[in-house]
């Protein structure tokens, strides 16, 4: 006869995930904290007295120069769009911030923070300083074309021979 159990020298499989405790505990139903856990708010109500929310960690300081280059850049693109281009000229500047905030988050290894305003001032600051080119070659060759329009210059060509 045959047993239909495996042999004790099989390897048994194992669940894919834990079993549940079998010592009586029963988790907790919508609402209720756990052993250890903060108390849940649901969305729209205030946590309580004493409590803010759930924190997991507090956040690094931002890199200084992170959050300047963001408002420079903003600043530098809006302005150039009212002020026929003269904005533009902040958008360097933002772009060199933005540059160096990152690299000092970088260089930090997570002892700071605001990498996301750094590179966001950084890539504003690139777009600004490429349109305050763009402008500067427009303004350049308007000033040229005008010129070029306007003079009465007349050119004789000398073929050597008198008249």
């Amino acid at each position: 006869m045959s047993d239909a159990r495996p042999h004790s020298s099989e390897p048994q499989p194992t669940p894919p995930y834990p079993a549940p405790p079998t010592d009586g505990w029963v988790p907790p139903s919508y609402g209720q904290p756990g052993p250890g856990q903060p108390p849940y708010a649901p969305p729209g109500y205030y946590p309580g007295p004493g409590y803010s929310g759930y924190q997991w960690g507090s956040m690094p300081p931002e890199a200084p120069g992170a959050q300047a280059s963001m408002i420079v850049g903003i600043v530098g693109i809006a302005l150039g769009f009212f002020t026929m281009g003269l904005g533009f000229v902040a958008s360097p500047v933002a772009m060199v911030m933005g540059m160096r905030a990152k690299r000092r988050i970088d260089d930090s290894a997570g002892a700071l923070g605001g990498r996301g305003m750094a590179q966001a001032g950084f890539v504003l600051g690139l777009i600004g300083t490429v349109l305050l080119v763009l402008a500067i070659l427009l303004a350049v060759g308007l000033v040229v074309l005008a010129f070029a329009s306007t003079s009465d210059t007349t050119f004789v060509v000398d073929t050597g021979t008198p008249a």
